[in-house]
């Protein structure tokens, strides 16, 4: 997103796709008007739509396909209208349709990339505000891993001590014991004065 602002995504110009995008969608006018085809040609434009979208807003997206349609209007009328039969009414329907689902599609995917892009900036933020407290806050931090710690104290119920309590109490196993099952793994003493 933050590429699209600077006319540019993902190394791309974004000019230079909207520009191909746009030529993608005159030859596709052109093939459609004047070549003998009788098939939904106009289905062809969800490719200048899905290579253009990528680089435009929800809006712009919009606008593009309202684009498409009025040159899909505007072949079917040069050209198409006369034929006889609903062929060509059929083939104007399909066309429009595709480029209006696409479309929708294509605004709603920006959105959802725009919410999740939103999140991770905010998830960054908070993250680096919490770091920032912590590490001024002169506490140390050290995780711990009490996996074996509750392995054994698994075992210790299958040898018909329901609690912890109860083991202590009948002297099969001790504080110190225990202690010894758990596994520092990470150890952050920065600024802290303990280093």
């Amino acid at each position: 997103m933050q590429g699209t602002d600077r006319g540019l995504a993902n190394g791309v110009p974004v000019a230079f796709t909207v520009i191909g995008g746009s030529l993608l969608a005159v030859l596709i006018f052109l093939m459609d008007t004047f070549s003998p085809l009788e098939s939904a040609v106009a289905v062809l434009y969800v490719l200048p739509l899905i290579v253009i979208a990528e680089r435009l807003s929800g809006a712009r997206i919009i606008w593009s396909a309202i684009g498409f349609v009025l040159l899909t209007l505007l072949s079917f009328l040069i050209n198409h209208h006369s034929s006889h039969g609903i062929s060509p009414l059929l083939r104007l329907i399909v066309g429009v349709a595709a480029i209006f689902v696409t479309a929708l599609v294509l605004r709603n995917s920006y959105a959802q990339r725009r919410l999740l892009l939103g999140a991770m900036d905010s998830a960054r933020s908070s993250e680096n505000h919490y770091k920032a407290l912590f590490e001024g806050s002169g506490v140390p931090l050290w995780e711990q891993d009490f996996s074996e710690l509750q392995r054994y104290l698994a075992g210790c119920k299958k040898a018909g001590y329901p609690e912890v309590r109860s083991a202590l109490l009948a002297q099969a196993t001790s504080p110190t014991q225990m202690a010894k099952l758990i596994r520092t793994t990470s150890i952050n003493l920065n600024r802290t004065g303990f280093a």
